[in-house]
């Protein structure tokens, strides 16, 4: 079970090789990004969704991996 502050804090991103995964195209072509800024996050609240683009990534024989992503706040900053 996740805390509240994790679902705020903590995402999940899908990497197929240094890329990450953004979005299907209008083709169903896979869509990368350089950065994690371009990338496609799933909350926890949200699992649903990573398991439909997992699946659609294993029908199309793509090599990924999901990595954790978390916010790191820093020191005397104002949110």
């Amino acid at each position: 079970m996740t805390s509240p502050n994790e679902c705020r804090t903590q995402a999940r991103a899908i990497m197929i090789g240094d890329r990450f995964f953004c979005r299907f195209g209008k083709v169903g072509q896979v869509q990368t990004a350089w950065s994690l800024a371009g990338a496609q996050l799933y909350l926890p609240d949200t699992h649903h969704h990573i398991n439909a683009d997992t699946s659609r990534l294993d029908r199309l024989a793509k090599k990924y991996r999901i990595v954790m992503v978390q916010l790191a706040e820093e020191k005397g900053a104002t949110p």
